[in-house]
């Protein structure tokens, strides 16, 4: 009786057996799907810890750019980061110019940018750069 179900939350992808409709077994997958979701929202929520990885992610970098940039910039994040191509953005970031880009298109950040969210914002860039197809949700 093993039937097996994908469930997609929050960019999570979680696997579990269910037995047609058990009730007990339908509460226990909605009771882990709330986990993760807290989980990941506490997660990436957390402003005490630091944010940037080495390599850095896009999904913070979309957080940052939704949270800590965009109330003090009159571009979205889309506009943003279709500024420029991937190629582009990777020689900015690579000739440690990415902050002075940033406060270029938003200059009220200028006092505000953390060093920290670089790479972070990077990736997220580079994700949605204008030869890429992909749209941020901010």
């Amino acid at each position: 009786m093993k039937l097996k179900t994908l469930v997609f939350v929050s960019s999570l992808l979680i696997h579990s057996s269910l037995l047609a409709t058990d009730e007990n077994k339908t509460i226990e997958l909605l009771d882990e799907v709330s986990i993760h979701t807290s989980t990941l929202e506490d997660e990436l929520n957390n402003t005490t810890a630091p944010i940037s990885t080495k390599s850095g992610t896009s999904n913070l970098g979309l957080i940052i750019f939704k949270s800590k940039i965009k109330p003090y910039c009159e571009m979205s994040g889309e506009k943003f980061a279709k500024q420029y191509m991937q190629e582009d953005w990777e020689e900015i970031y690579e000739e440690k110019e990415f902050k002075k880009e940033l406060i270029k298109a938003c200059p009220k950040m200028k006092d505000k940018y953390q060093d920290k969210w670089t790479d972070d914002l990077y990736q997220f860039t580079l994700e949605y750069a204008s030869d890429s197809d992909a749209i941020p949700e901010c």
